[in-house]
């Protein structure tokens, strides 16, 4: 019922988008919201992220967002530790945005949640063409809500403990000059698999003539692609033996390389083709470096179990991850006559 109830309450705040919460003289606890600077170039997309701090517990907030509409037009957005936003857009009678947007979430648990030091949500705006200087996003306002799952006020407040529903909290994109971008990328390949929860791989790429931004993509082409989420490919991929099936965004700088995880991959699948290949957005269209091809969960544990440098449990790891793709050809009849544990001889 309780949450039944704040789910209710949320819409309320969204469509009345004025409500004073009856427990405003007595807040239960509070929590830090900030907003990450960062930089951008006119044409290009920016994303700005907010950020959680303390946090006493949280079951849903209401976010009135502002930025400057003549920079910058917010287009998507993605959630963070805290899934189930909403963004609306606020536009004049013409479809012209006016600088304002408001962030909805409401929790989907039975409890408040807690987390803290985290990226809660993620803005992403184009920057308008023949924008130059600096563009300030802000959240907060009068109209700011939050509170836990007794329904009692939350106080959202700045770094400085200033509660940001009277002073706003705020973040400046830095417009510069657009980078400049070569013709073709190149860069050197690495590669793992990441086995601490849904199998799947991780890329890294060195040595590049370019320095992975927010318009840098990983396009990912499976040979089960059907099955997969498509996610936005540029029509001119130019791969052919697979099937576009997802776009990331989101390259990490880590020491020497920049590095990106893929989506899992199930089981029946881990011994299927799966290709990448880098791609820069620019203004005139995509640029596109070397292909990887053909590394894969299996390949990975072929190579690791003919290793005499592996060690025994990492060896043990590797069959028992092909006898379970194995397994799980035969029960959903997939290539059930090609085993991917064919390779293991013991």
């Amino acid at each position: 019922m309780k949450k039944l109830i704040c789910m209710v309450l949320v819409v309320a705040m969204a469509l009345s988008m004025g409500i004073t919460s009856a427990f405003a003289d007595d807040p239960a606890g509070s929590a830090t919201v900030a907003i990450e600077d960062t930089t951008g170039y006119a044409g290009g997309t920016v994303s700005v992220k907010v950020a959680l701090g303390s946090n006493d517990g949280l079951y849903g907030m209401l976010l009135p967002i502002t930025y400057d509409q003549t920079k910058l037009s917010l287009n998507t957005f993605s959630s963070g530790t805290f899934t189930r936003w909403s963004v609306g857009v606020k536009k004049d009678s013409a479809g012209n945005e006016i600088g304002s947007a408001n962030a909805v979430w409401d929790n989907s648990s039975e409890t408040d949640n807690t987390a803290h030091d985290t990226t809660i949500l993620t803005l992403n705006f184009t920057v308008l063409a023949g924008a130059t200087g600096t563009a300030a996003v802000s959240i907060g306002g009068e109209k700011t809500e939050a509170y836990n799952y007794n329904l009692k006020d939350i106080t959202l407040q700045d770094a400085d403990g200033i509660a940001i529903k009277k002073t706003a909290v705020e973040g400046t994109v830095t417009i510069g000059d657009a980078p400049v971008i070569p013709s073709e990328l190149s860069y050197n390949w690495n590669k793992s698999l990441v086995a601490d929860g849904m199998i799947s791989v991780k890329y890294y790429i060195s040595s590049c003539n370019f320095t992975p931004d927010s318009n840098t993509m990983l396009l990912v082409w499976n040979e089960y692609g059907p099955d997969m989420n498509q996610k936005g490919l540029p029509a001119d991929g130019n791969y052919i033996k697979g099937t576009e099936s997802y776009c990331l965004t989101g390259f990490v700088a880590n020491g020497q390389y920049y590095t990106i995880e893929g989506e899992g991959v199930p089981a029946k699948y881990m011994s299927d083709t799966i290709a990448a290949r880098v791609c820069v957005k620019t203004n005139d269209g995509y640029v596109y470096g070397p292909l990887l091809e053909n590394y894969n969960p299996q390949s990975y544990c072929q190579s690791q179990i003919s290793k005499t440098s592996a060690s025994a449990d990492l060896i043990t790891f590797c069959k028992d991850l092909m006898h379970y793709g194995a397994a799980a050809q035969a029960l959903f009849g997939y290539k059930s006559t090609s085993p991917m544990d064919g390779f293991i001889k013991d």
